[in-house]
């Protein structure tokens, strides 16, 4: 480890704020002496900020995982076209500092929850707090050795706390041996911990059984895929999806986009959310919980009053976008269907649906972001590390893999459909897809209401002709109220056209339906519905830093990229051709990130890099 972790971090604990603004009520200033640590409850709930401090940090979810650590992929590419970009782009060394710092932060977090897990030994509180507390720093201790290990590969094991330089020095472990003790302590996390109604209606910025049974089943699909392929993980992952979805306490947000618009309000949905990193603040106020969300992947814009300044890092790829059918709400809201323009970069200008160039994430967006005044970077959006949809996408795809030599069982279909559904807004009922102009009318002068029979509570706008008076297109704004007890459409409802000062005009209905979203379970073989859980995945989850994590674990990641650059080269404008040296640049040694040349250097027991390095 380097230096660093060799001092004490009980000074920083106290002092750590990040990701832990709704459950514990500590001034950013307080301090408490050391030789006091660890006695008391609101100690060790200190300590436990620090531990989950390292998840806000900029080297982690603050600003790095959002786009150069997790990016340069079939979904996303990095858009800065300079020699100084080596992330994202496969042109970094062993020596790049993001990954240096990346790996100090994991190492840090570990550090931090060891120190704790032995402060709790000598505390007087009540053992149902010391549990609580307990569960929580193994759970973080755990998740930071998973994304130390996905990263990595073997990385050394450290389960005592570093307080001298003596115990810097150690060997590195197999990964399979470093996947053993992700799953003890997360196993053990989970008996200790509560549910997530137990916590209250702000608790998913706090780890609960919710979210540690969620995540185990990611850390098993991990283990049964490349490299360890341990298929009896896929068992396993059913069972942890199971108790997820057997308990109750989650389902899906009826409408997509409102999780995101959530997240930049600061509004907590926990059935939808079962774990998020929580940001709060502006930068200019006593807050410092602040990321680059919305910032480093968000549209363009040099504005910070309004919209928000974003300097756009990420370009969607074609192939993210084409993959969208067009009744699925999921794609104008995860790739933005408008640009900033105009003098002061405030003017939204609306893209063709067939533009498939030049366009940049849309799920957090400064614009909703109600923590006023705006910074020029930082922003208090809090960002999803674990949603519902992911947990029923990876049980569909478990069940497939138990079920290989047998047709993809029913409650995988229903699994992934109501994912499916949920994209199209129809998880619950049927919904306006388009208003069709059957007359246009005479005499408007300017564009008449549009009223919609059946209470759903779509919202529709008419456009005219002003040199002929009639009422040319109806465009649809919103297709239904969407929330689960909203009344949606049976029938296509009536459409009325009043005002505008004219007569005659009148237009029909087409809906959306449930059966539109659903794929059908006499359709697909094993093959078929992996590669449809496969597509899904890219849909659903795009953005939030799970793809390249996806394409390693199912062994496609280095030829999706090549295929990837082919397609670049093939059909994007040449201003994008640069584009393609993520997939030109790529090779097998980047399936896993360099140990760092400071680590390298300092660990004389740590061996060889990872291969290629």
């Amino acid at each position: 480890m380097k230096n660093i972790l060799l001092c004490s971090c009980l000074s920083i604990l106290l002092l750590c704020s990040v990701s832990c603004k709704k459950f514990l009520d500590v001034a950013p200033n307080d301090a408490i002496p050391i030789n006091q640590y660890y006695q008391t409850e609101k100690q060790l709930e200190a300590a436990l900020m620090g531990v989950y401090d390292i998840l806000g940090q900029e080297a982690v979810y603050g600003r790095r995982m959002l786009v150069d650590l997790t990016h340069g992929n079939d979904i996303g590419l990095i858009r800065r076209n300079t020699s100084s970009i080596t992330m994202g782009l496969y042109r970094h060394t062993s020596g790049e500092a993001m990954i240096l710092n990346f790996w100090s932060a994991l190492y840090e977090g570990i550090n931090r929850a060891n120190l704790l897990l032995e402060g709790i030994e000598t505390s007087s509180v009540e053992e149902e707090v010391k549990s609580w507390i307990q569960g929580q720093a193994l759970f973080l201790r755990a998740y930071y050795y998973f994304l130390l290990v996905d990263h990595w590969g073997d990385v050394p094991l450290k389960l005592s706390s570093t307080q001298s330089a003596d115990l810097v020095h150690k060997e590195r472990t197999s990964a399979r041996e470093i996947y053993s003790q992700i799953l003890e302590d997360m196993e053990t996390a989970e008996m200790l911990l509560p549910r997530a109604s137990e916590l209250g209606p702000n608790s998913s910025g706090r780890i609960s059984k919710n979210t540690v049974q969620g995540i185990l089943v990611r850390v098993c699909l991990t283990m049964a895929g490349e490299p360890l392929n341990d298929e009896t993980k896929f068992s396993e992952a059913v069972y942890w999806a199971k108790q997820v979805i057997d308990m109750g306490e989650n389902e899906l947000n009826p409408d997509f986009a409102q999780i995101f618009i959530n997240h930049a309000e600061d509004k907590y949905d926990i059935k939808e959310n079962l774990w998020e990193v929580e940001f709060f603040g502006t930068g200019t106020d006593n807050y410092r919980e602040i990321s680059f969300l919305g910032n480093n992947n968000g549209v363009e814009s040099s504005n910070v009053i309004y919209p928000g300044r974003s300097t756009g890092d990420l370009y969607a790829t074609a192939k993210l976008y084409q993959s969208y059918e067009n009744d699925d709400l999921r794609r104008d809201r995860t790739i933005a269907p408008y640009q900033w323009s105009g003098t002061d970069r405030d003017v939204m200008q609306i893209r063709p649906a067939a533009a498939f160039y030049n366009r940049f994430p849309g799920k957090w967006r400064r614009q909703e972001e109600t923590n006023l005044p705006r910074h020029a970077n930082f922003t208090g959006t809090n960002f999803p590390l674990l949603r519902y949809s992911d947990v029923l996408l990876m049980y569909a795809e478990a069940l497939n893999e138990v079920n290989k030599n047998t047709s993809p069982p029913t409650e995988a279909f229903d699994a992934l459909n109501q994912v499916r559904k949920r994209g199209y807004g129809v998880l619950y009922g049927n919904v306006i897809r388009s208003i069709a102009v059957i007359d246009g009318g005479t005499g408007y002068t300017s564009p008449p209401n549009v009223s919609i029979s059946g209470g759903g509570g779509a919202v529709a706008e008419a456009i005219i002709n002003p040199s002929t008076g009639r009422v040319t297109q109806i465009n649809v704004l919103k297709r239904a109220e969407l929330t689960k007890t909203a009344a949606y459409y049976s029938t296509p409802p009536i459409i009325t056209i009043s005002g505008g000062g004219g007569v005659g005009a009148t237009a029909a209905a087409d809906l959306v339906t449930p059966s539109i979203a659903e794929i059908d379970p006499i359709s697909l073989d094993y093959d078929t519905f992996k590669q449809a859980i496969q597509a899904e995945r890219m849909r659903e989850l795009a953005f939030e830093g799970l793809r390249i994590h996806d394409l390693r674990r199912w062994g496609i990641f280095i030829i999706t990229m090549q295929d990837l650059s082919r397609d670049i080269k093939n059909t994007y404008p040449g201003n994008l051709q640069y584009l393609s040296n993520a997939g030109d640049n790529i090779s097998e040694k980047h399936m896993l990130f360099p140990i760092p040349d400071r680590e390298m250097s300092l660990n004389n027991l740590i061996g060889d890099n990872n291969p290629g390095w």
